[in-house]
């Protein structure tokens, strides 16, 4: 043992330095640990980006065009008619097959198919396909669910106590029919004609009430909560639409128009189809500023596809022209 103060000459001496080899095989380990380092890192990001991968992601926003459950004005921007009548298209399209298919089905819009095929419609409508039924019933059963779920009753919280008040205090079926006609032209032109289509199509079923069941009796107890009106005032309109809309003839969806029309038609259907694949690829999303250049470049490239072979417009169209469907 050495005593204190007196420790061997060998613990004295300072450290030796460190020669050319001994500096490069330290910063060779230094290397070696910067790369395991690095590697660790990179392992540590892979991991998170695989959790991050694995986590479901946020969906982007993709515009939707709700048809049901918003007012009739909004529905009818989102599912336009092509030929400007204005009807949401889909509306047509039940009163259609209504009129073809199920005059003579009985119980109709008093029977209800299966509610998970009718939400399967309403969805299906809502993402811009057309409705494809497989009875008269689905399509009726579809037109109550739509005046169902409207913000606001057709004739208008505005107007609907005026046209019971014409209905109660009128002193015979002529007045009755002028205070409401001037009540009719009063109301927003899409619930104007979405009445007109629906009373209209009414007369046709009433007509075959010995082979479909539905009596003008049996309609109004199903439609009159659906309304939300008095009988009274339901029947009115269920037995004089003609009266009542002297203006307003049903049209076929799928009518045939004179030539000069045609291409305007076929161009906004273009134009809608394009439209709607757009929004459901999501190149936008509702932005009015987005929407309004997509249309532009629609209307200039559709203009320049419907040239004839002279080189010349036709002349329901001119170059530039913009047909503003919303």
């Amino acid at each position: 043992m050495f005593a204190r103060g007196n420790l061997p000459f060998w613990s004295c001496r300072s450290k030796p330095k460190k020669t050319v080899f001994g500096k490069l095989k330290d910063k060779s380990k230094e290397r070696e640990k910067d790369v395991k380092a690095k590697s660790r890192s990179k392992s540590k990001s892979s991991k998170s980006k695989g959790d991050a991968d694995s986590t479901p992601s946020t969906p982007s926003m993709v515009y939707t065009r709700n048809v049901f459950g918003v007012p009739i004005s909004e529905a009818l921007r989102n599912d336009p008619s092509y030929d400007r009548v204005p009807v949401p298209a889909f509306v047509r399209q039940c009163i259609d097959y209504i009129l073809e298919y199920g005059l003579s089905q009985e119980g109709i819009y008093r029977l209800s198919p299966p509610k998970i095929v009718l939400d399967e419609l309403r969805a299906s409508i809502n993402s811009g396909d057309e409705p494809s039924f497989s009875d008269a019933h689905q399509a009726a059963c579809l037109l109550k669910m739509f005046i169902r779920e409207l913000p606001e009753p057709l004739f208008t919280w505005t107007l609907l106590s005026k046209f019971e008040e014409s209905v109660t205090t009128c002193r015979s079926i002529a007045e009755c029919l002028g205070r409401l006609s001037e009540l009719i032209e009063r109301l927003p032109k899409p619930n104007k004609y979405f009445l007109a289509y629906f009373f209209l199509h009414l007369q046709g079923i009433m007509r075959k009430s010995d082979e479909n069941k539905m009596t003008l009796a049996n309609l109004g107890v199903i439609l009159q909560p659906l309304f939300n009106v008095s009988p009274a005032l339901l029947n009115v309109f269920l037995q004089n639409p003609q009266l009542l809309f002297p203006n307003v003839q049903l049209k076929n969806c799928a009518a045939e128009f004179s030539s000069n029309d045609d291409v305007i038609i076929v161009f906004v259907v273009v134009k809608c189809y394009i439209l709607k694949q757009s929004a459901r690829a999501g190149l936008f999303s509702g932005n009015v500023d987005q929407l309004a250049l997509i249309e532009r470049a629609i209307d200039l490239s559709l203009c320049d596809h419907f040239q004839n072979p002279y080189g010349s417009f036709h002349p329901s169209l001119k170059r530039g022209q913009s047909f503003v469907i919303r």
